[in-house]
C-alpha cells in the first residue's frame, strides 16, 4: 500500500463505546499497517487496538485482519483508500476482498462522515464475464461488529458482505455506484444473523440490500435507496432466510422495491418477511415475489421449489414506472401462502409498454388475504389453497 497524497493528520483519538483499547497493544497508522500487511502479519508488531487513517489519500492493497488481530480493533478511517484500477496489478493477490476481517470480534470500523473506500471498479466491469472480481469489504465468522459513517463506493463486485456472522451493525453509510455496473450489491448478508442495517443511502447497480441464503433476524430500516434492484430476499436455492423486516424505506427510481426471488428446484424455507411502511417514487415493480428466478435464462421447469409463506406487505404508497404495481409468481407445486397485503397504494406514471397497459397486481398460486389495497389485489384467500 502506498501513500498517494499527504493530508494532514490529527493526532485525536475518538472514542466508542464498541472500543476499549486493551493493555500492550498498538496504534497503527495506516503506511505501517501496510507495510506489515505485506510481510502477512500483524502480530508481528503487537496486536493493534488501532488501524488509524489519518486525512489524505493512499493505494489499498488487499488488507487481511485475522482472529486475534482483530480482536477489540478500531479501524478508523478519516481519509481516502483507493484501490488500484487495473484488474492486472491485483493478480498476484488471491484474497476474495480488498478489506477482509476474518474471526473478529469487538470490530468497528469508522468513518466518521470523514473516510471513504473507493474500489475503481471500472475495469473489472468492463470485464466482469471474463475475470473473477474481488469484493470491498467481507466480515467473515465474525462476531460484534460495527461499521459507521463511511463512504464505499465503485466496488468491482459486492460492496459489503457479512459472512457467517452475528451481531452486525451498519450504520450512516453511503454506498455508491453506477446504475449500469453488474453486480455491484451495496450490502449482502449471508449465512448471518442478528444484522442491522440502519440510516443507510445506497445507489448501485445491482441490489441495494440482499439476504443471502442461512440469514435470520435481519433489521433494514431508515434507509435511502437509489439507483439499484431494490430491497431482495435471495435469491435463494437452498437452506433459506426467516425473520426479516424492512421497514421505513425510500425507494427513487430502483428497477424493484420489496422482492423475494428463488430458483426452481430449490430447497429450504423463506418466511416471516415482513415490508413495512415503504415509500417509491418511480419503481419498476414495487411489490414482486418471483420462484422462478433465471437471470441468465435456460432455466427448465421443475416440480421442486423453496416454500415461500408468511410474508407481509404493509403500508407500501406512492408511483411505479413499469405498468404493473406488483408481481407474486409462485410455483405450481409449491405454492406461496400466508401472504398479507394491507394498506397499499400504488399509482402508475408510464404507459405500461414494458409489462402491459394499466396498474394492477399479477399473481400465480398467491395465496393470503387483503385489505385496503390499491390496485386490487390478486391473492387467492388461504382457504381455497385445497380447492383450486
Amino acid at each position: 500500500m502506498e501513500r498517494r497524497e499527504t493530508g494532514k493528520a490529527t493526532t485525536r483519538t475518538p472514542s466508542s463505546k464498541h472500543f476499549k483499547p486493551a493493555p500492550k497493544k498498538v496504534m497503527l497508522r495506516i503506511h505501517e499497517a501496510a507495510r506489515i500487511g505485506h510481510e502477512k502479519r500483524f502480530s508481528s508488531v503487537g496486536e493493534p487496538s488501532m488501524v488509524y487513517v489519518p486525512s489524505g489519500s493512499y493505494s489499498l492493497w488487499p488488507l487481511v485482519f485475522e482472529k486475534t488481530e482483530c480482536m477489540d480493533l478500531f479501524f478508523n478511517v478519516t481519509g481516502e483508500l483507493v484501490a488500484p484500477s487495473n484488474p492486472a496489478d491485483y493478480r498476484w493477490v488471491r484474497n476474495e476482498s480488498f478489506l477482509l476481517f476474518k474471526e473478529c470480534e469487538n470490530l468497528t470500523i469508522h468513518g466518521w462522515g470523514l473516510g471513504s473506500v473507493d474500489g475503481r471498479g471500472q475495469e473489472w466491469w468492463e470485464m466482469y464475464e471474463k475475470l473473477e472480481r474481488p469484493k470491498l469489504l467481507i466480515l467473515d465468522d465474525s462476531k460484534k461488529v460495527s461499521v459507521k459513517d463511511i463512504h464505499l463506493m465503485n466496488s468491482p463486485m459486492f460492496h459489503i458482505v457479512p459472512e457467517n456472522s452475528e451481531d452486525v451493525l451498519i450504520e450512516n453509510v453511503l454506498i455508491t455506484a453506477p446504475s449500469n455496473s453488474p453486480n455491484t450489491d451495496g450490502i449482502d448478508p449471508s449465512g448471518s444473523r442478528h444484522v442491522v442495517i440502519r440510516n443507510c443511502t445506497i445507489g448501485t447497480g445491482d441490489d441495494n440490500v440482499a439476504v443471502k441464503p442461512g440469514c435470520q433476524d435481519v433489521l433494514v430500516e431508515n434507509c435511502l435507496f437509489q439507483s439499484g434492484h431494490g430491497c431482495s430476499i435471495g435469491s435463494i436455492e437452498s437452506t433459506g432466510v426467516r425473520d426479516v423486516v424492512m421497514r421505513n424505506i425510500s425507494f427513487v427510481g430502483t428497477e424493484n422495491g420489496a422482492r423475494i426471488k428463488t430458483w426452481q428446484g430449490g430447497s429450504g424455507l423463506v418466511e416471516n418477511i415482513s415490508y413495512i411502511n415503504l415509500k417509491m417514487s418511480n419503481v419498476g415493480l414495487p411489490i414482486k415475489i418471483n420462484m422462478f428466478y433465471c437471470p441468465d435464462g435456460g432455466c427448465h421447469n421443475q416440480t421442486k421449489g423453496v416454500t415461500i409463506k408468511d410474508i407481509l406487505f404493509s403500508g407500501i404508497e406512492g408511483t411505479q414506472s413499469g405498468g404493473v404495481a406488483g408481481q407474486l409468481y409462485c410455483s405450481d407445486t409449491v405454492p406461496c401462502t400466508h401472504i398479507k397485503m394491507e394498506n397499499i397504494d400504488i399509482q402508475s406514471v408510464s404507459t405500461g409498454e414494458l409489462w402491459g397497459s394499466g396498474n394492477r397486481f399479477e399473481c400465480w398460486r398467491a395465496f393470503g388475504e387483503a385489505s385496503n389495497v390499491n390496485p386490487p389485489s390478486c391473492l387467492i384467500p388461504d382457504k381455497l389453497l385445497n380447492y383450486d
